[in-house]
């Protein structure tokens, strides 16, 4: 009888070994002590910086080009055109037909999207505002 327990332990001691030995399988891993490495190997760590630095150091980006046109609705009511009515409005506004063609809003929504993926954005190092065809400065808030 003892023999048998023996055997069952030497088993039980043996597969937990295996079970060990299968623990460096790239597969499993634990998030957090991956998440360090990839830290420790870029060279940064989040955690090294309070939000006093944060502040003081930004990248500023200011977006222009892709124009954006504010458009008023009603009076002392406006609104950024958007791509389903922007042709015609603009050619309301008395916008030249050659300059209805630099306004595309899909260019600053594709920018947007990368910039708000990026490291910089993640750590908060980012200011991104953009300018209008009206020269009109906007924040574009960094929180959704």
């Amino acid at each position: 009888m003892e023999n048998k327990q023996d055997d069952e332990n030497s088993v039980n001691i043996k597969e937990s070994i295996l079970l060990s030995e299968l623990s460096d399988d790239p597969n499993d891993y634990d998030q957090n002590n991956y998440d360090q490495n990839v830290y420790d190997q870029n060279g940064y760590d989040p955690n090294d910086y309070d939000d006093e630095q944060r502040k003081k150091k930004k990248v500023i980006i200011i977006l222009e080009g892709a124009c954006l046109q504010l458009i008023e609705v009603k009076r002392f009511i406006y609104e950024l055109a958007n791509s389903r009515k922007h042709k015609n409005i603009l050619k309301k506004n008395k916008v030249d037909e050659e300059n209805i063609k630099n306004f595309r809003p899909d260019i600053l929504h594709q920018c947007l999207i990368h910039l708000l993926e990026s490291p910089l954005n993640k750590f908060g190092y980012l200011q991104i505002y953009r300018k209008t065809h009206d020269n009109q400065l906007f924040y574009v808030s960094l929180f959704y």
